[in-house]
C-alpha cells in the first residue's frame, strides 16, 4: 500500500430524528409483541407492520445520506493539493478493518452456501471507483466499478432493506458487482479466471466478479491476509471512510485539518468526522502489534522461569 501522502477521513451521520422518533413510538406501542410475548405469527406480523411504518422515514434517511456523501466527496476533491478521492470501507489498519477480520462474512460459489467446507470466511466491504488507485493498488484483472454498477447496487440494497412481496424470488433475480482480492479468487476458483464468475454472500443475491486486486494487509493486530470482497459504494449507510491522495509536496497535517473543518461545515452539529494521515493510522496499528509481541515474549520468559523453579 502507498500510504505516504494519503489522508483517511472517517465520516458518520447520526440517525434521522424523524426515524428515531418513529422507532421509539412503535416500540412503545408494540414493545411487548416484539419482545416475544406473542407467538411467532404475531411476532412476524408486528415486524412486517414495523417495516411498513418506518419505511418512509428510512427512505428519507437514505436520501439524506446519499446527498451528504456525494457532497462530501465533491468537497474533498476541491481542497488544495488533493489529487484523488476514493471510498474504502473498511479502510486498512483502522479499527473497522480489525473488526471485519474478527467477524468475517461467509461466501460461497453456491447460493445455498453448501457444506461448511464450501464456505470461505471473507472481509466484505464497500469501495468507490477510485478507492484502490488512491492507495496505489492496481487491478490485476478486470475493471473498476462503473456508474451502472453503483445504480445496480443501489437497487439491490433498497430491495433488501424494503423487501417487496415474494422478496426471495426478487432477490434471486438480482445480482451485484464485486471486486475481490487475489486470495479470494484463488480460494473460489484456484485454476480459473475469476472475472465474470458468480459467488454468494450469505446465500443472498449473486455477486459477479468484475475486478481482482492484489492482496494487502488490513490490520496491525493480525498480519494474516484474508479473502476480501468489495461491493460498490452507494452512500446509503450513515458511515464510511474517505481516502484522499495528496500531491507530493503537500502537508498531510494541513490538509487533514482543512478536511476536518470542511466536512463539519457540510452538516453543522450533525456530522462526526475523524481525519488522520494514513501513515499515522498504520503506525498506530503496528505499534499495538509490536506491544502485543513484546508482552507475549515477556509472558513466555516468565513462564519459562517459573517452570524451572
Amino acid at each position: 500500500l502507498e500510504t505516504h501522502g494519503v489522508v483517511v477521513a472517517r465520516v458518520a451521520m447520526p440517525p434521522l430524528p424523524a426515524l428515531a422518533a418513529a422507532q421509539a413510538d412503535f416500540f412503545q406501542r408494540h414493545g411487548m409483541g416484539l419482545g416475544g410475548s406473542y407467538g411467532p405469527r404475531r411476532h412476524q406480523a408486528l415486524m412486517e407492520q414495523m417495516q411498513r411504518t418506518l419505511e418512509p422515514a428510512e427512505r428519507a434517511e437514505n436520501a439524506r445520506n446519499v446527498l451528504f456523501f456525494r457532497g462530501a466527496e465533491r468537497t474533498l476533491r476541491t481542497l488544495p493539493s488533493v489529487v484523488a478521492v476514493g471510498v474504502l470501507e473498511p479502510a486498512p489498519f483502522t479499527s473497522a478493518a480489525t473488526s471485519a477480520m474478527q467477524n468475517p462474512n461467509w461466501v460461497s460459489t453456491r447460493r445455498s452456501g453448501g457444506t461448511r467446507d464450501a464456505l470461505v470466511p471473507c472481509i466484505v466491504g464497500r469501495a468507490s471507483a477510485q478507492a484502490f488507485e488512491v492507495l496505489g493498488v492496481r487491478l490485476q484483472a478486470g475493471r473498476t466499478f462503473t456508474t451502472s454498477d453503483v445504480a445496480e447496487e443501489f437497487t439491490l440494497q433498497e430491495t433488501v432493506q424494503f423487501p417487496p412481496a415474494r422478496a426471495g424470488t426478487v432477490l434471486t433475480a438480482l445480482s451485484g458487482s464485486a471486486i475481490i482480492n487475489q486470495v479470494l479468487a484463488r480460494r473460489l476458483w484456484p485454476t480459473e479466471s475469476a472475472i465474470g464468475k458468480r459467488f454468494y454472500d450469505r446465500g443472498s443475491a449473486a455477486r459477479v466478479v468484475v475486478g481482482v486486486v492484489p492482496h494487502f494487509h488490513q490490520s496491525g493486530y493480525n498480519m494474516t491476509v484474508m479473502p476480501a470482497a468489495y461491493y460498490p459504494f452507494t452512500g446509503l449507510r450513515g458511515a464510511t471512510s474517505f481516502l484522499v491522495r495528496l500531491s507530493p509536496k503537500a502537508s498531510t497535517e494541513r490538509v487533514a485539518t482543512e478536511a476536518q473543518r470542511t466536512l463539519g461545515e457540510l452538516a453543522p452539529g450533525l456530522v462526526r468526522a475523524e481525519v488522520q494521515s494514513m501513515e499515522g493510522v498504520t503506525a498506530a496499528s503496528l505499534t499495538n502489534l509490536r506491544l502485543a509481541l513484546v508482552l507475549l515474549s515477556v509472558f513466555s520468559i516468565v513462564g519459562s522461569v517459573v517452570a524451572g523453579l
